[in-house]
This record gives structure tokens, C-alpha cells and sequence, in this order.
């Protein structure tokens, strides 16, 4: 079974992650500088890709419904006065961060070796006393406010050296819900990002639309709604949120689900989330014919996403984008 090396963390927003990595960068600092600028919440562990369904459902449960919070970086600290780490300290949201880790980092989340949780942002390694305190000094005024609303999962890429990159988030905000399919019981929720786990389940299904499947998420766009029966995957429906549109790219109801009423679902959780963020929902090239099987019509002529009254089964009407 393929193994995978993982982490989760806070990750630095824009346009704080590229001064924080300018300052990495010039420190030549090329170990800390293969992955972005983040708070760990768990640190890296080892695990199997056919858990990753099982972790998805456990972080969800623990994040889900927490209220964002401000955290607040500034000044450069170590942890310890013969320390050759340095590090931007963590001061407003530290408690937070403290609380999401002790959360998190349990089971076989628990990092090897017991150490004190100290929330920071990793600067540089390899560095001697002088240098320490030079720094201290010089990046004395350095200070950053952001929110915090949801934390990421991170891989590491199976080449030796090569760089951690982000898999997809676990919103806050993604109030996921329970229903029942046939004899089912369904969870139904949101994840920043394209997960490893909802490409790979989509993979094995047939489905191989290269423009979909394509590396590189874009986290402040994309986003997947991930329906699960116990730890596998019963649907997922995947969106790309840009400029005021919901745009559905891909949807996907395994067969012993179909005609089930899950797909309907799965599109009445996109459409209330597009409301819910003042967007409107689209459709692509891909999901309509799908769609239409569940008696929703796109009609280009009134640029209109709608079901009709007599199905019974959606009586939104939003706003195709021109």
C-alpha cells in the first residue's frame, strides 16, 4: 500500500508568505524553504493512502464549527539560547493554536517524541550565535495580522529533497451534515482544494478529465464536496469558485448511490454554499449531462441554472455569469 508522508498546518497568507519567504530565501535557508511559510498544528507522519478517507472524517469532526480566530506574528525568536533555529514568534492566537494542536495531534496524530508545543513560523536553521542575534535585531519590526479559518493537509513529494505541498484544507466554517441514502448513513462536506483522496477515489471510477485532475490548487478558488458512507466515498462534486461563480467541473455518485437522491444533494450543497457567499452556480462542459439525469436544465438562452417545478427537486433560480 503506497505510504505517504503528511502534515498539517496553518498555512501564511498573502502577502505575509512572500515576505516571510524573501527573508528564507535570502538566509539560504533550503531545507525550511521547501514548503510555503506555515504554523505547524500536527507535525509530519507516515500514512497509508487508503486511510487518507478515515483522516479526512477525523480532522472534519474536530475543526468543524470552531469560529476563526486573529493571530498575530512578530519578532524573531529561538527556542533556546544554543538554538540554531530561528523563528517568528506567534503572540495573538497562540491559545488557539495551542488548543487546535492538542486537538489534533492525538493518536497516531501524537508526534514520536514529547515536546513542549511552541507555535511559530520557522524563519532559517543552521545558524550560529552571532547571526542569531544580528537577526533578533534586524527583523525586530517585522509584524503580521491574519485570520485563521481553516487548517491544511501537506504531502511530501516521494523524490529525496523535493518540496511539501498542499493538498487541500479543512474549513471551519464547512458545518458538514448527515443524511440518510437507502440504508446509508451520508456525511456530507466541503474541502478547500481538490483532496488527493476525492481525485484518486474519481481516478478509479473512469474518470480522467485531465483539465480537472491537473496539479497545482488554487486554494482561494477551488473547492470539493465530498459526500462519504463510513470510510469510502459515495460522491464528490468538484468546484471552482472564481469571481462571483461557482463553476462545477466534475460530479460523481458511485453506482450503488445512484438514483438515490445523493447527486441532488451534492448540488443542493453547492448551490446553498454559492448563496451563502453571494455567488451564483454554473455549469461546465462536464457536469451537465449528469445533471440532466437528475432533472436539472441549463438554458443558455436565459443563462439560467434552475429545476422545474413540476420534478420536484430544486426550485433555485441563480444567475449564469455572462
Amino acid at each position: 500500500m503506497t505510504g505517504l508522508r503528511l502534515g498539517i498546518l496553518v498555512s501564511i497568507p498573502e502577502p505575509f508568505s512572500s515576505q516571510i519567504d524573501g527573508v528564507r530565501r535570502a538566509l539560504g535557508s533550503v531545507g525550511v524553504s521547501r514548503i510555503h511559510p506555515h504554523v505547524t498544528v500536527v507535525p509530519p507522519f507516515n500514512l497509508k493512502a487508503a486511510d487518507l478517507i478515515r483522516l479526512d472524517r477525523l480532522i472534519a469532526t474536530k475543526v468543524d464549527g470552531r469560529e476563526p480566530f486573529i493571530v498575530t506574528i512578530r519578532g524573531a525568536s529561538t527556542f533556546s539560547d544554543d538554538s540554531p533555529v530561528l523563528y517568528f514568534e506567534v503572540t495573538d492566537g497562540a491559545d488557539q493554536l495551542q488548543d487546535l494542536h492538542r486537538s489534533l495531534a492525538t493518536g497516531d496524530l501524537a508526534p514520536r517524541h514529547e515536546r513542549s508545543f511552541v507555535p511559530h513560523v520557522t524563519i532559517a536553521d543552521g545558524l550560529n550565535p552571532v547571526e542569531i542575534a544580528h537577526l533578533k535585531w534586524s527583523l525586530s519590526g517585522f509584524n503580521a495580522t491574519f485570520q485563521v479559518d481553516r487548517v491544511d493537509l501537506c504531502e511530501k513529494q516521494t523524490v529525496a529533497g523535493s518540496m511539501w505541498v498542499r493538498d487541500s484544507s479543512w474549513l471551519f466554517d464547512d458545518l458538514s451534515t448527515t443524511v440518510s441514502v437507502g440504508a446509508d448513513r451520508i456525511e456530507l462536506f466541503v474541502r478547500g482544494g481538490f483532496p488527493k483522496s476525492c481525485l484518486t477515489w474519481l481516478q478509479s471510477e473512469g474518470f480522467s478529465d485531465a483539465a480537472v485532475l491537473a496539479d497545482g490548487n488554487d486554494f482561494g478558488k477551488r473547492l470539493a464536496f465530498v459526500a462519504t458512507a463510513g470510510e469510502r466515498i459515495a460522491g464528490v462534486a468538484l468546484v471552482n469558485a472564481d469571481r462571483g461563480v461557482f463553476n462545477i467541473l466534475a460530479i460523481h455518485v458511485a453506482s450503488e448511490f445512484r438514483l438515490m437522491g445523493l447527486g441532488t444533494r451534492l448540488v443542493r450543497r453547492i448551490v446553498a454554499r454559492a448563496q451563502a457567499d453571494g455567488s451564483r452556480a454554473i455549469l461546465s462542459q462536464v457536469a451537465p449531462e449528469f445533471l440532466d439525469r437528475l432533472g436539472f436544465v441549463a438554458s443558455e438562452e436565459a443563462k439560467l441554472l434552475f429545476g422545474s417545478q413540476e420534478n420536484g427537486m430544486m426550485l433555485y433560480r441563480l444567475n449564469f455569469s455572462s
